[in-house]
């Protein structure tokens, strides 16, 4: 997460392959949620993990 003004930070997020969930308010704060995808999660062997 960071705050929707943070334009380089979530510049750099994506890069990193997170994607953009949605607008949240966290203890009171404005933010903007990231994560990575499922497809960004993979097991030793190859197979997503769901």
């Amino acid at each position: 997460m960071t705050k929707p003004d943070n334009r380089a930070l979530q510049a750099m997020m994506k890069r990193l392959g997170l994607i953009y969930r949605k607008d949240v308010v966290y203890r009171g704060i404005e933010a903007v949620w990231f994560d990575v995808g499922q497809e960004g999660f993979e097991g030793s062997s190859g197979n997503t993990v769901r």
